[in-house]
C-alpha cells in the first residue's frame, strides 16, 4: 500500500500475484537479520540451480532505509522488505507491513527480545499481518543451548499474547551456516521442527488472499461496441461471468456480463488481476465506486473509528481538515475525536490532545462524503487509508479502519423547499464570506466595522462575526491551545456557511493563524464565496498598539499561546486582498475592499 520516501508514502510498484509471498524482515540492530537474509538468498539460488546467475535474485533500493529483495524458488516467488532495526521513523515498517503476508521476527539468542523487536512486532500486527515466524539467530554463539532458545521464545510469546498474537513458529539458526532453506545448523539435535525455508515454502498463499470480492473502479469508459466498461484491479476475492455484484455507494446491484483481461475475454478473475467488467444492465457508475459481493458488501459511511500511525513532524490536531486517500477515491476528512494514544513501550492507553510523530492513536473520523470500505481486519486493501496534509501534500499518517460509527447511519440531510439561491434573490445580493485574518492588534475588527457600515448604507444585508465576541458564547468552552484554535476556526467557519446559506454577506474577523483551517473554511463554500483578506500589519506595530494588553502579558510570561509570541502565525500565501493599516486609514482600506468586490461583479 505505501512506499516511503522523504515526506511521502505512496503505493509501491508490486503486482499482487497468487504465487507470490510478501515478507517483512524485522529485528533490532545487529541481531543478524541481514546475514540471515543474504544466506537465505544464497541457499535459494543453490536450490534453484542458479549459482552462476543473478536472474533469480534482484535487489531494489526504495529509500535510504528500506530495501526490497526479489527472489524465487521452483514453488513460488518472494518479495522481502528489509526493515532497519531503529525506531527513528515508522514509515518504512508501515510501508512494508501494510502489503506483507508474513512477518519474520529476528532475535539474537544472546540479547533476547529487545524493545525495537516489540515495537516492530506490534506494528506488524497492527498493519494486518497474521502470520509470524520467529527466528532466533546466533545460536552458535551460545553453544546451541536449548535453554537459551526457550528463554527468548518465551519472552516473545509473552509479549505476543499481550497483543492477542498467538500463532508464532519459532526456529533456531546459526550465523555461520549458509544452509537455511532446506537444512538446519549442526548442533541443534534437540530441535525437531522445520527449517525457515520449509516454513516459507509451506505457507498457503490462497489462505492469505481469501476474502470477499472487491474491485475499486479506476476508470469508466466505452468500448468500440458502445458498451460501458469498468476498469480496475481485483484487490480480493474472485469474480466470474454471471456473478452478481453490488455497487457502493448507491446500493445498486447488477450481474457481470463480460470480463476482459489484457489478452481477451475471461470466465473469471481473482485477486491481483487488472480487468474490465461489462455489466448486464446500465448502471450509474463513476470512478471511485467499489464493486463487491452482494452477500458480504462493503460498509458505506462518512464516519468511522480508526487507528492512525502518525508520520509527520507536525502533530495531528482534532478538527483540522486533511485529505483522506483510499484506492481511487479521496475525500476531505476531520479527526472528530482522539480517543487515546498507545504507549508502544507499555501498551497502555493515554489521554492526549494531539498525535505526534511516530505515535499511534485511536480516533473517530468524519469525511465530506460517503465512502465504501471494510474493516481492516476483514480486508486490508479496502480498510486502509492515507492522511495527506493539504498544504504540503506530504503523507502525514496511515490509518486502518476498525468499524463504522453507528451515529452516521442515523443521520440524513433534510432538503428544504427554500434554498440559498431563492434567499439570495429575495435579498438581491450575492452571499459571501469576507474573512479577515491577521495578528492581534492588526486592525481587523476596525476595518471590518467600517466596511460593514458602508455595506449597510448600500442596502447590503450583512453580519459581522468577531473572534472575541464568539468566545463569550458559542466558543466559550475553548482555550488557546493549538487544538482549541483549530476548533474555534472550524465552528466559526460552519456558522459562516449557515449565514451564507441564509443569503447574507458575512464578515469574519479572526486571527485564524493556520493556513489549513482558512483553507478548510474556503472549501465549505462554493467557488467565489470566500474572500480572504490579510491584514498584514507587522508584529512590531501590533505590539506597540497592544490595545488589549495581551502582548505585554505574553512577554511577561503571564499569557501563553499568544499568536506571534509563542504560537505561530502562518501568513496567507495568496490572499484575495492584502491590506496594511500602517499604510492607509481604516476608511480608505474599507473603500479598497469595496472596489475589489465591485470589480468582481463586472
Amino acid at each position: 500500500m505505501h512506499d516511503s520516501t522523504k515526506g511521502t508514502v505512496e503505493e509501491p510498484c508490486i503486482q499482487f500475484r497468487n504465487d507470490m509471498i510478501r515478507l517483512v524482515f524485522c529485528g533490532a540492530r545487529n541481531c543478524g537479520k541481514s546475514t540471515l537474509l543474504m544466506n537465505l538468498i544464497k541457499d535459494i539460488k543453490i536450490m534453484s540451480r542458479d549459482e552462476d546467475s543473478d536472474e533469480s535474485v534482484s535487489k531494489v533500493q526504495n529509500s535510504d532505509d528500506l530495501t526490497w529483495h526479489y527472489f524465487s524458488t521452483p514453488r513460488r516467488k518472494y518479495v522481502v522488505a528489509d526493515i532497519p532495526g531503529v525506531d527513528a521513523q515508522l514509515n518504512n515498517l508501515v510501508t512494508a507491513a501494510s502489503i506483507a503476508d508474513v512477518a519474520v521476527i529476528i532475535t539474537d539468542a544472546n540479547k533476547g527480545v529487545q524493545l525495537q523487536t516489540k515495537h516492530q512486532t506490534y506494528l506488524a500486527k497492527l498493519m494486518g499481518i497474521r502470520n509470524f515466524i520467529h527466528v532466533v539467530t546466533k545460536m552458535d554463539l551460545c553453544n546451541f543451548k536449548q535453554e537459551d532458545f526457550n528463554v527468548v521464545c518465551k519472552d516473545l510469546m509473552n509479549f505476543a499474547s499481550s497483543i492477542d498474537l498467538f500463532d508464532i513458529t519459532s526456529i533456531p539458526v546459526s550465523t555461520k551456516s549458509q544452509a537455511y532453506l532446506s537444512t538446519l545448523p549442526k548442533g541443534l539435535c534437540w530441535y525437531e521442527g522445520p527449517s525457515l525455508g520449509e516454513v516459507l515454502e509451506s505457507i498457503d498463499a490462497n489462505f492469505l488472499k481469501s476474502s470477499s470480492f472487491r474491485m475499486a473502479v479506476q476508470q469508466v469508459y466505452t468500448s468500440n461496441e458502445s458498451h460501458q466498461l469498468l476498469r480496475g484491479t481485483v484487490v480480493s476475492g474472485i469474480i466470474s461471468v454471471g456473478s452478481e455484484v453490488r455497487i457502493e455507494p448507491g446500493r445498486q446491484t447488477s450481474k457481470i456480463k463480460q470480463i476482459l483481461g489484457p489478452n481477451g475475454s475471461l470466465e473469471k478473475a481473482s485477486s491481483g488481476q487488472s480487468i474490465s467488467l461489462e455489466l448486464a444492465d446500465d448502471q450509474e457508475v463513476v470512478r471511485g465506486n467499489m464493486l463487491g459481493d452482494p452477500l458480504t458488501p462493503p460498509t458505506v459511511s462518512d464516519q468511522f473509528a480508526a487507528c492512525i500511525v502518525w508520520l509527520d513532524e507536525y502533530p495531528m490536531i482534532p478538527g483540522r481538515n486533511y485529505e483522506l486517500r483510499m484506492p481511487t477515491v479521496q475525500a476531505s476528512a476531520w479527526v472528530t475525536g482522539l480517543n487515546h494514544i498507545i504507549d508502544i513501550d507499555t501498551l497502555e492507553t493515554q489521554a492526549a490532545e494531539e498525535l505526534s510523530c511516530n505515535q499511534i492513536g485511536y480516533c473517530n473520523l468524519s469525511t465530506d462524503r460517503d465512502l465504501a470500505f471494510d474493516s481492516y481486519n476483514d480486508n486490508r486493501f479496502t480498510g486502509s487509508f492515507l492522511i495527506i496534509d493539504k498544504q504540503s501534500n506530504n503523507t502525514s499518517g496511515v490509518g486502518v479502519i476498525n468499524y463504522p460509527l453507528d451515529k452516521s447511519a442515523n443521520l440524513t440531510w433534510q432538503h428544504m423547499s427554500i434554498n440559498k439561491r431563492e434567499r439570495s434573490l429575495a435579498l438581491k445580493q450575492n452571499p459571501m464570506v469576507l474573512w479577515f485574518t491577521g495578528l492581534s492588534g492588526a486592525g481587523k475588527t476596525t476595518v471590518a466595522d467600517r466596511l460593514e457600515k458602508k455595506l449597510h448604507a448600500m442596502g447590503i444585508h450583512t453580519y459581522l462575526i468577531d473572534g472575541d465576541n464568539v468566545r463569550h458564547g458559542l466558543n466559550r468552552d475553548l482555550g488557546f491551545t493549538q487544538g482549541d484554535r483549530v476548533e474555534n476556526v472550524r465552528r466559526v467557519a460552519e456558522l459562516a456557511r449557515l449565514m451564507v446559506d441564509a443569503g447574507l454577506v458575512v464578515i469574519v474577523t479572526l486571527i485564524s493563524p493556520f493556513r489549513a483551517e482558512r483553507e478548510m473554511a474556503r472549501e465549505l463554500l462554493e467557488s467565489g464565496e470566500f474572500i480572504e483578506i490579510h491584514v498584514s500589519t507587522p508584529l512590531q506595530v501590533c505590539q506597540q498598539r497592544d490595545p488589549k494588553g495581551l502582548y505585554k502579558k505574553a512577554l511577561k510570561g503571564e499569557l501563553l499561546n499568544l499568536t506571534g509570541i509563542d504560537s505561530s502565525y502562518e501568513e496567507p500565501l495568496a490572499p484575495d486582498i492584502k491590506i496594511d493599516c500602517t499604510v492607509d486609514n481604516p476608511d480608505s482600506l474599507a473603500e479598497h475592499i469595496l472596489a475589489f468586490l465591485a470589480s468582481r461583479e463586472q
